[in-house]
């Protein structure tokens, strides 16, 4: 794991990225992708409010499920 982190992180270098962590089931799952530098940002996904409010704090959103065409336009309107 610590290799491919590594490796990631030397991919993504300075770069700008959205990192989408789909599922997330705990705060140190999210701590072990946390691989990007200044300019990227998290998109986390998770079914428990309480991983939402420990990795996100004010920015958590409770979305039901959407289409392709709604996920576009709410990303649109974060970015």
């Amino acid at each position: 794991l610590e290799e491919r982190r590594s490796r990631l992180k030397g991919l993504i270098g300075t770069k700008k990225a959205l990192i989408i962590l789909d599922d997330i089931w705990g705060h140190q799952t999210f701590q072990q992708f946390v691989i990007g530098g200044l300019h990227c940002r998290y998109l986390v996904t998770t079914r428990l409010p309480t991983v939402a409010l420990e990795v996100a704090q004010n920015n958590v959103y409770k979305l039901e499920e959407l289409s392709k065409t709604e996920s576009l336009a709410f990303l649109r309107q974060q970015l």
